[in-house]
């Protein structure tokens, strides 16, 4: 069976790269960075970096942009958030019937649903900062 699929376990592996200069010191850098509790941070500072890091001839050579949760709110919120901030506003100025308690939880059962996707998915700050938007509600 595998013989029909000869990239499947094949030889992509087979060559010993060379690896670079990598000491002890490094060695524990990195572990110490793996050790961190990273959900700590903000996505947006990460990209924030990331853009310190490279010129911005570099990354417009590569396609690289970093989009500012500014700039993600400017585009969610016309497009659907308003209009999520506006049902969530009505619905919670309604009085506290069981008929209005199912809306609600209805509308908090929608929000679940919503799916959301960016195909450049860089530094997850778009998805991130959709997600969060949307938990306001």
């Amino acid at each position: 069976m595998l013989a029909k699929f000869p990239y499947v376990n094949g030889s992509i592996f087979a060559d010993s790269l060379p690896t670079e200069y990598f000491d002890n010191e490094m060695r524990e850098a990195l572990l110490a960075a793996c050790r961190f509790n990273w959900s700590r941070i903000s996505p947006a500072v990460f990209g924030s970096m990331f853009q310190l890091v490279k010129s911005k001839e570099a990354c417009r050579a590569d396609g690289e942009h970093y989009t500012s949760e500014t700039n993600i709110l400017k585009t969610i919120e016309p497009l659907f958030l308003d209009e999520l901030r506006a049902e969530s506003k009505r619905l919670f100025a309604l009085a506290d019937t069981p008929a209005n308690l199912r809306r609600l939880k209805d509308f908090r059962d929608s929000l679940s649903e919503i799916v959301f996707y960016d195909p450049a998915c860089g530094s997850r700050v778009i998805i991130m900062t959709t997600a969060d938007s949307v938990d306001e509600y």
